[in-house]
């Protein structure tokens, strides 16, 4: 687990997924009975107690707490991991456990240096696809060689300027054959001046003027995915 205020763990025993967490609300519910006093006759025999203008009720205090967490937050991309990748680690966690058995799932984050621990069950998750990447801004540039499956630009600072894998990275063309809008992904950050995509889309093979190399874009930021868990640990007795 990484190392975070803000990262929270869940492990079924064979999977484990970090999710980036904004909120983590604890629910307790403490169920109250309400039971009618038994009907019987009023003092003449004539009028049952339930037709009385204000029947008896009487309130019963269970002695023990329905407690469940409650986590929002988002799958981002990192070094080790993408957020696809986490998202299907999460969906298996979720398949798991069988017809008459619900699977236990270990949830952990910290508070401070203090790490915190729940067991339970997962009741809802929901896992919404964001059409963005989220955080940082964009950065722009100019083609200035040409090498396969590759950016070059002599003039950026791409891990200066947090240029990391699996942004994404766009072609946007020239003056001259105009927009282009390919797409590739970042696999490798070799150099501030060059990247390594996992597709060819910066394809010219001689060195043209300065005005026919193609513009690129880059998103800064994260592909991620917006996830809303709810975690039963189950109910704490008084």
């Amino acid at each position: 687990m990484a190392a975070s205020t803000t990262v929270a763990n869940f492990n079924d025993g064979e999977t484990n997924v970090d999710i980036t967490f904004t909120q983590l609300e604890h629910d307790y519910d403490r169920t109250i009975a309400v039971k009618s006093i038994p009907q019987s006759l009023d003092s003449a025999n004539t009028t049952p107690l339930s037709s009385v203008s204000n029947p008896l009720n009487l309130n019963i205090y269970l002695l023990y707490l329905k407690q469940q967490i409650k986590i929002t937050g988002f799958l981002l991309d990192e070094l080790s991991e993408s957020a696809l990748t986490k998202k299907d680690k999460l969906e298996k966690i979720m398949s798991g456990g069988t017809a008459n058995s619900v699977k236990t799932v270990t949830l952990t984050w910290k508070v401070g240096a203090k790490t915190i621990t729940k067991k339970g069950s997962i009741t809802k998750c929901k896992i919404t696809e964001k059409p963005y990447r989220v955080g940082g801004d964009s950065l722009q540039g100019t083609q200035t060689a040409r090498s396969a499956n590759k950016i070059v630009d002599s003039n950026a600072k791409f891990s200066t300027n947090g240029v990391a894998i699996n942004q994404t990275i766009y072609n946007l063309g020239n003056p001259t054959n105009g927009p282009l809008f390919t797409a590739a992904t970042i696999i490798s950050v070799d150099s501030e001046t060059q990247l390594t995509l996992d597709t060819d889309i910066f394809t010219k093979t001689a060195n043209p003027p300065t005005t026919l190399w193609d513009n690129y874009v880059i998103g800064l930021g994260t592909k991620t995915f917006e996830v809303n868990i709810t975690l039963f640990p189950g109910v704490i007795t008084g």
